[in-house]
């Protein structure tokens, strides 16, 4: 009852956005982010099944064989292989090395958990190869008797695949991709670049050391529809394909719709080892999720007029086009950067400005300029603006962009609202008005508390419980709200907000786990709400958030609602999505931020691990979830790693949420 009068409340319920603005000095962590430092990297190999229909009459008896593939397997010490599918109970896996000799399986776990969900579990069965040998193995299902000829069409009938194996090997080399472009755009064709380097080469893009030889590369795309689509990757210099022979191979494909999509890279082919100069075969893939939105025609005219607000503030309106089918309660995200002239009357950066927007009957939005910025810096008219951008906030990629200088409009008027001020002194009150814009005059009376509660603790992603809530006893004068399902970070946001003025409750700080870190950051960035009067030492405090996104948000957490349980894929917490919605996180917001992790035991990942389903796609080392490389918020509060804690229960060791000290810590250190 209580989150169905939460679901009306919001309806009803104004969200008051800040008007951001920061220095010349941040513009290069607001511009839209270069896909090609996103890189994707995986050792890992995964595989789409799809079983061939079988006879009307058919009766599935025990080792009935249903399909059947090469793997190959390229050595190292141990090797990892998870099978799943919506009949991994009533099938039986075989592996068979190159001499046509069985291997034994040892059946490590049966399910994989997704987000903070205690409910939802992938049937997913991992199983460890001790030793094996390097070669091409023949993966092979069979039939149990249990299974039926409905349940088999059901799964043949699904448009996804019917089951995923996946492997990955301790060896030398990975896969290393990332898109052209995060322009997404129904129509236009996008790119994707994919590479083999050398395993623990971080984050560049260099082809392998090693003596590697690629026999093919492709594209796999699943499209809105559940279709799956296989293009070849090239290293031609040819059309996508920049360069010839530089070891980047290059595949695109047009997006017809919007909607989600999952871009897949395989590439397979043989490598000999430097030291034994052993040649054997490889296959990795990589994967890429992608949100095309359904207002992705919207364009901005490359035109630009101011009026006056008040004494201190300029509203800089900017036209679109094609928009006729946006409504005007659709929320944007715009940023542009502001220059004047100085007294030799050269362009100057004043600082830049942005924040939520919507469009107006006049087909443009507008962005406020507070004229101190100006008189800061000792600049005049005209105003000037360069790369202005729109995003679309549900899904975090950019729309459109103009990169040329648009001189704004202005009346003559203007002029008088941006002499210099000789006596204009900045303090810390002036540089938040100034970075925040006015606070509204419904939040200016909050000192006094209408509820007793004064710390939120948030949830994360797919949660059914608050994992906070299985220690009440840690904290004081909580609130625990629950928010099951899968939404994007603004969605999320105002689906709290909502909850907390429910609740009454006019000042707290926040404790977040998982997704809640971002939630929380994303609320303190663009909305007024209670948190801005919180007093205290830390306004928010995270745990295991993957605020620079996970690999695993696109294929395991699509492979989950692929067989009926879980929330499936989310764009805002993908690489490439989490990277688009950082570029709106103002600096300022960020340096309230203090953020917490944990991973398994360090050393080899075969030794130790969280979750070994998950380590497949993860990279090394992670909480089961979220990955070290990728907790750390840029710009905020890192106070460190905690060895042997995973991200949730059912793990290999002791859930994150549930370490008494630094709950107390939190809880004694939060602002309220």
């Amino acid at each position: 009852m209580f989150l169905l009068l939460c679901a009306f409340f919001i309806l009803g319920f104004s969200f008051e956005v800040k008007n951001l603005a920061g220095k010349p000095s941040e513009f290069i962590h607001h511009r839209i982010p270069d896909p090609t430092k996103v890189l994707q990297l995986e050792r890992s190999l995964s595989k789409s099944i799809w079983f061939e229909q079988q006879e009307e009459n058919v009766i599935f008896t025990d080792g009935h064989v249903i399909y059947t593939t090469p793997i190959p397997i390229d050595g190292g010490s141990d090797v990892v292989l998870t099978f799943a599918s919506p009949v991994a109970s009533d099938v039986v896996p075989e592996l068979k090395d190159s001499d046509g000799v069985v291997v034994p399986l040892t059946l490590e776990k049966d399910f994989f958990h997704v987000g903070d969900s205690t409910v939802d579990r992938v049937p997913a069965y991992t199983y460890l190869l001790k030793n094996p040998k390097a070669g091409l193995y023949t993966f092979t299902l069979s039939a149990k008797a249990s299974l039926t000829k409905q349940q088999f069409d059901e799964v043949v009938a699904n448009p996804y695949p019917d089951a995923v194996v996946a492997l990955v090997s301790n060896d030398a080399i990975e896969i290393a991709s990332h898109l052209q472009s995060y322009f997404v755009r129904t129509g236009a064709k996008l790119g994707l670049e994919s590479t083999i380097i050398d395993a623990g080469v971080h984050f560049t893009q260099q082809p392998s050391a090693h003596n590697v030889v690629i026999s093919s590369a492709s594209l796999h795309v699943t499209n809105p529809h559940g279709q799956t689509v296989v293009v070849p990757m090239n290293d031609d210099g040819v059309d996508a394909d920049l360069i010839a022979g530089d070891g980047n191979y290059t595949g695109a494909m047009t997006l017809e719709s919007s909607g989600t999509y999952f871009f897949e890279a395989k590439i397979e082919g043989n490598y000999v080892d430097s030291g034994s100069l052993l040649e054997t075969p490889f296959q990795r893939s990589t994967q890429h999720l992608i949100e095309v939105s359904p207002i992705s025609d919207l364009e901005l005219s490359g035109k630009g007029r101011a009026t006056i607000l008040d004494d201190k503030r300029t509203a800089l309106h900017f036209g679109v086009l094609n928009d006729e089918k946006v409504p005007r309660d659709y929320q944007l995200r715009a940023y542009a950067e502001v220059y004047g002239k100085d007294s030799n009357g050269q362009l100057k950066a004043a600082c830049w400005i942005g924040g939520l927007v919507t469009l107006d009957k006049n087909h443009e939005f507008k962005l406020v300029l507070d004229n101190r910025w100006f008189q800061a810096e000792g600049l005049s008219l005209p105003i000037t603006v360069r790369n202005l951008y729109i995003s679309d906030v549900k899904t975090s990629f950019p729309l459109a962009q103009i990169t040329k200088d648009i001189v704004v409009d202005a009346q003559r008027s203007l002029a008088s609202y941006f002499k210099p001020d000789s006596q204009l002194s900045l303090t810390p009150e002036v540089m938040k008005e100034m970075r925040n814009g006015l606070k509204p005059l419904s939040r200016t009376n909050t000192t006094a508390q209408a509820s007793d509660i004064s710390l939120v603790l948030l949830p994360g992603y797919c949660a059914n419980i608050n994992p906070w809530g299985r220690n009440t006893d840690h904290f004081t004068n909580g609130f625990f709200p629950v928010q099951y399902g899968n939404y994007a970070n603004d969605e999320y946001a105002k689906l709290i907000i909502g909850q907390i003025e429910a609740k009454g409750i006019t000042r707290f700080g926040i404790i977040a786990h998982s997704q809640g870190g971002m939630i929380s950051t994303h609320i303190h960035n663009y909305y007024w709400t209670g948190l801005e009067d919180a007093q205290g030492e830390r306004l928010i405090q995270t745990m295991g958030t993957p605020f620079q996104g996970t690999s695993a948000s696109g294929s395991m957490a699509n492979l989950a609602k692929v067989f009926g349980v879980a929330c499936g894929s989310n764009s805002d917490l993908s690489r490439d999505g989490a990277t688009n919605w950082l570029s709106g996180i103002s600096m300022e917001t960020r340096q309230d931020v203090y953020s917490y992790s944990s991973t398994y035991s360090s050393g080899s990942y075969l030794g130790d691990y969280c979750s070994l389903p998950m380590n497949l796609i993860l990279q090394w080392p992670n909480d089961g979830v979220t990955e070290a490389d990728f907790a750390p918020l840029p710009g905020g509060n890192f106070l460190g790693n905690t060895e042997e804690e995973c991200h949730t229960t059912e793990m290999a060791y002791a859930p994150q949420f549930d370490n008494e000290t630094r709950n107390k810590l939190m809880n004694s250190l939060a602002a309220r």
